[in-house]
């Protein structure tokens, strides 16, 4: 299988050296000093003490790589329809194109009570870009649990070896060769993979930590175990928890998670969420899709949500680069 990676940063990388360490054909777009190591050097990936180095082909250029079976696209939310229009010489008639982001996938409106609110849908696709572009049928979404940071030019490292899932699917739940390779290729790379036959309820399950428990460690500039440790920012997290749950009800999701189990100091990763890093690194936080949006949902669905609307406020009021 050829798999193409769109932003071979933590998420992308991690994804590129394990597709390649099971014997998919990879190639990655890559910039600057970055594409520079991976040339030389290849792509490494660092697993606790084990480091692996993954041979993958790699450019500045997506025509230098050619049409793909499956092009895994992992931006930034704001970078997306950006890194689409670039990757156009990947994409043939018969690629699936896999988003591996964070937040609300572009089509996630489809076939709910917030199909063709205006609201919402111009924060996640404005101007129905990636509609006309890319059909919803070839998008497959990818829910990522796992923690990386590219710790070097062409070195990526996994800061959550214990923890590496990811859920793959359509939208409309179906299933087929391509989503049974690329997760079966997935498996044999390292990270428990599974496909999915209802990946809005995943990704909501996801959004309960990235848009609770991350905004919070933001804030307070702490770890996630950290945050859990202190009561008050814990209890907070918990509130955020309980309310984002009732917004994916509100929405027909029955997310259910154990937010005691979560929120225990002794489970919690020793780990800086994104949102952290990106802010401690003077960037742009990736807020639009995922706390923003939720924010817009609950607000179109006419329930409250107190502490999700002060927490979303102070974070688009500490992003270094204007939301």
């Amino acid at each position: 299988m050829q798999i193409g990676i769109m932003g071979a940063g933590a998420v992308g990388g991690h994804f590129a050296a394990r597709l390649a360490r099971a014997g998919a054909a990879v190639s990655v777009v890559a910039r600057n000093d970055h594409l520079a190591a991976i040339q030389r050097d290849g792509l490494r990936l660092s697993v606790g003490e084990e480091t692996y180095h993954a041979q993958v082909a790699a450019s500045d250029q997506a025509q230098d790589l050619g049409v793909q079976d499956v092009l895994v696209v992992s931006v930034k939310f704001f970078d997306l329809t950006a890194a689409l229009e670039q990757a156009q010489p990947m994409i043939g008639p018969n690629t699936r194109v896999v988003f591996a982001m964070n937040g609300l996938p572009w089509w996630f409106p489809q076939g709910t009570a917030l199909e063709g609110d205006a609201a919402i849908q111009a924060q996640l696709d404005p101007g129905g870009q990636i509609a006309a572009r890319l059909g919803v049928d070839r998008s497959i979404a990818c829910v990522v649990t796992a923690g990386g940071k590219r710790e070097e030019p062409g070195h990526i490292r996994n800061t959550t070896p214990h923890m590496n899932r990811i859920a793959l699917g359509y939208c409309d739940g179906r299933q087929d060769e391509t989503l049974s390779a690329l997760a079966h290729l997935a498996g044999l790379g390292g990270y428990s993979a599974e496909m999915s036959d209802n990946i809005r309820q995943d990704i909501w399950k996801k959004l309960i930590f990235n848009a609770g428990l991350a905004p919070v460690s933001t804030i307070a500039e702490r770890t996630a175990k950290q945050t859990c440790r202190d009561p008050e920012t814990r209890a907070l997290a918990h509130h955020l928890f309980g309310e984002i749950i009732a917004i994916g009800q509100a929405l027909g999701l029955s997310v259910q998670v154990n937010a005691d189990a979560i929120l225990d100091p002794d489970n919690a990763p020793d780990h800086k969420p994104s949102f952290l890093q990106d802010l401690q690194a003077g960037k742009r936080l990736e807020i639009q899709n995922g706390l923003l949006a939720v924010r817009t949902i609950a607000r179109s669905l006419g329930v409250s949500a107190p502490h999700l609307d002060t927490v979303a406020a102070l974070m688009a009021a500490r992003s270094p680069i204007p939301v």
